[in-house]
């Protein structure tokens, strides 16, 4: 059954000194070259670069597997419902891809995020250890959206509004425009629970509404000592994060499964929209 689902991805820089960041620009330059590259552990999961890469002109787009090879590989069967165990080798277990776009011109890192996939840290180390150098020398650090608010405004369609907030000690009604936010949290505090969690979805929000909303949570931040953990708008293939303001680029898909090539596409495609923003960054490295 084909169902809508989406794809999301954040861009990082490569911050390090000459020497090494030509050092790893090389290595993704080369990538395609080679025929076998070998797994890394770290932390008791497995790494390796997939054969499926794929070399442009600038930039190389590539998969890393993630393999649990401790863990037991568990079957059930709904009819019977019985679970068995699946006999597997040492060096077999389930995995997790993660794709990227590596520009080795400019030293942008663009991933497809993923639940269970490997994580920023876990690749600079999977880095350091393929090129033996040490994982502080460099950082792939996340670029930031620094015009999210802008952006916002300038939105044409916005579906969905999610908010996510940690709880008061001490609870004061300060102004009556905001009994939406605290009758939530009131509750949330009644429940003795920690965090809110607001999500709203609509084929088309109003967006005069959404920004007096961010105002006001800003407002309730500021007298209420309230953490915001997350704050996100999405629309127009935008992913606005109000908190840590994350760069990112998001695409909604009607689709049963994607391939790898559905995945690098996207990447191809996330890259080429921010590019005017991200030539800020690569001027820099280049």
């Amino acid at each position: 059954m084909v169902s809508t689902k989406e794809l999301k991805c954040y861009f990082y820089q490569l911050n390090s000194n000459f020497e090494i960041r030509q050092k790893i620009n090389s290595y993704f330059s080369k990538l395609a070259n080679q025929k076998k590259i070998k797994t890394e552990t770290i932390s008791d999961f497995s790494y390796y670069i997939k054969h499926d890469i794929v070399k442009k002109e600038e930039y190389v787009l590539f998969t890393i597997a993630k393999v649990d090879t401790l863990e037991e590989v568990k079957l059930d069967d709904v009819e019977t419902q019985e679970r068995s165990i699946i006999d597997k080798e040492e060096t077999q277990g389930l995995a997790k891809d993660a794709q990227f776009l590596y520009n080795f011109k400019s030293g942008i890192l663009v991933q497809k995020r993923g639940q269970g996939q490997i994580n920023i840290k876990d690749f600079q180390i999977f880095i350091s250890q393929k090129l033996n150098i040490d994982d502080s020398a460099f950082k792939f650090s996340l670029i930031k959206d620094e015009n999210g608010l802008k952006k916002l405004d300038n939105l044409n369609q916005i579906h969905d509004f999610v908010l996510n907030v940690s709880i008061p000690k001490q609870l004061s009604l300060f102004a009556d425009d905001v009994d939406g936010i605290n009758s939530g949290i009131e509750l949330a505090k009644k429940m003795q629970g920690d965090s809110v969690d607001i999500a709203i979805h609509g084929e088309s929000l109003c967006k005069r509404t959404i920004i007096d909303s961010v105002k006001l949570v800003g407002e309730y931040h500021k007298n209420q000592n309230m953490k915001v953990t997350s704050l996100s708008i999405y629309g127009d293939n935008e992913v606005i994060d109000l908190v840590k303001y994350k760069l990112q680029y998001y695409k909604k898909y009607c689709i049963d499964e994607f391939s790898t090539e559905d995945i690098y596409s996207f990447l191809e495609e996330a890259y080429a929209n921010k590019k005017d923003y991200l030539n800020y960054y690569e001027n820099e490295d280049s």
